[in-house]
């Protein structure tokens, strides 16, 4: 089992991010995104590994409305 490490706000990390709606192309790496806060019943995962599951691209396409609030990051899947 892993342990409790605090998160510096400052700290930066990698992310797929999703700007707008569309194909491939609308998706990127980005190597400099702020570490995301947490909200109220919420945790944050250090995250190994991630993967584009069809939830994902059917958002991305418009198709598959996020929760209100939710970030422009893809990757409902992840393992950390």
């Amino acid at each position: 089992m892993r342990k409790y490490i605090p998160i510096d706000r400052n700290h930066m990390m990698k992310a797929i991010m999703c700007r707008g709606k569309g194909g491939p192309e609308v998706m990127n790496i980005e190597s400099n995104v702020k570490v995301p806060l947490c909200g109220r019943n919420e945790v944050l995962l250090k995250v190994d590994a991630t993967a584009v599951n069809r939830a994902d691209i059917l958002q991305r396409y418009g198709k598959y409305p996020p929760p209100k609030g939710a970030s422009n990051i893809i990757g409902l899947e992840a393992v950390g």
